[in-house]
C-alpha cells in the first residue's frame, strides 16, 4: 500500500502466476472501501458509510 495524496490510497494487488488476475485499487479515503469477498459491502453497519464499495 502506499499513498498517491492525501486523499488517495493505492493498493498493489496482484499475482504474477496470475496476470490476468490483477485486483490492485485507488480508493478515495473515508467515500470508497474494497473487500474481496463482499462482506464490508453487505454489512448493515458500514453499507451506508461510503459512497462506492468494490468487491471480487
Amino acid at each position: 500500500m502506499e499513498w498517491l495524496d492525501e486523499y488517495t490510497l493505492y493498493t498493489l494487488n496482484d499475482s504474477p502466476d496470475y496476470p490476468t488476475s490483477n485486483r490492485s485499487i485507488e480508493l478515495e479515503i473515508g467515500k470508497e472501501i474494497y473487500y474481496g469477498n463482499g462482506l464490508a459491502c453487505k454489512s448493515l453497519l458500514m453499507k451506508d458509510d461510503y459512497e462506492t464499495c468494490y468487491q471480487n
